[in-house]
């Protein structure tokens, strides 16, 4: 059923596409769109599908895509709250299978910090408690040393990183 009212509008747009980004509203982000089933098969099966929060990020992401990957080394950052323990083990395991990496706990983690060692980072790895906000998933955040790290403090990060690990709670 979801297939026909979400899915099937569209599909005449979609003529000929193979990959398709979608860039869900409201409750359409707990949508899963690959999963959509009209009757003989999923979505993923016919096309590639991709979401994207907003068509900001979308358009942030490729361009971030074209630019040259400059970053070598590691960023470990390990924001622990009182009942989430499991964090200062992780940044151990973490700095362990990273050698040289930078590694930032504690007060040492921060927005700040994340601005300014990951922009030359090849890897980040960030594990700290996160909040997710089901009225508005775009409000969710990530705590760290001087506060929360939201979807739209993203788009102040310059990183050039390869791979970005979000360890986190919720």
């Amino acid at each position: 059923r979801l297939h026909d009212l979400v899915w099937n509008p569209v599909l005449p747009l979609l003529e000929g596409a193979t990959t398709v980004v979608v860039i869900p509203s409201g409750p359409l982000f707990y949508l899963p769109f690959h999963a959509l089933w009209d009757g003989e098969r999923h979505l993923i099966e016919g096309r590639e599908i991709s979401t994207a929060p907003s068509a900001r990020a979308l358009i942030a992401l490729d361009r971030r895509a074209r630019e040259p990957r400059s970053g070598t080394r590691p960023l470990v950052l390990g924001y622990e709250v009182e009942g989430l323990p499991g964090i200062a083990r992780e940044v151990e395991s973490v700095e362990a299978a990273l050698p040289g990496a930078t590694v930032l706990v504690g007060r040492e983690a921060t927005r700040e910090a994340l601005r300014r060692q990951g922009a030359e980072a090849g890897i980040i790895h960030l594990a700290a408690h996160a909040e997710f906000r089901g009225d508005n998933p775009l409000l969710s955040s990530i705590l760290l040393a001087d506060g929360p790290l939201t979807f739209y403090d993203l788009f102040d990060l310059r990183l050039q990183a390869e791979m970005v690990v979000l360890s986190r709670c919720q």
